[in-house]
């Protein structure tokens, strides 16, 4: 059996791990070993690229979206059955739509 335990407003900080708000930056600072993980790196870069105008290969952390607001973004247009300007809204061949896009946030982990 796995153990699973959320915490919030930065209790993990102490621990090492990233708050929100550095999340993204933490995820592109790391070299990518695997290429999956450069896959998905380069797919997270191409959507914040489309949403938010930012290149997190090159962005300061400041200019970055939060976890959150990344996540919601894809939330509410998939709940709400609508798109994002320039993002596929259902799988295509040539994209890979507002599901994949949320998936590549929440798994894997944005840390691996």
């Amino acid at each position: 059996m796995k153990t699973v335990v959320f915490t919030g407003a930065g209790a993990a900080k102490a621990d090492g791990l990233p708050l929100q708000t550095e999340l993204f930056h933490e995820f592109f600072a790391r070299v990518a070993v695997q290429t999956s993980r450069t896959q998905l790196a380069n797919d997270v870069a191409s959507f914040f690229e489309t949403v938010f105008g930012r290149d997190p290969r090159v962005a300061q952390t400041s200019d970055l979206p939060t976890f959150e607001e990344a996540l919601g973004v894809l939330e509410l247009a998939v709940n709400r059955e609508e798109t994002v300007l320039g993002v596929a809204s259902e799988q295509t061949v040539t994209g890979g739509g507002l599901r994949l896009a949320r998936r590549q946030l929440i798994w894997p982990s944005p840390l691996r």
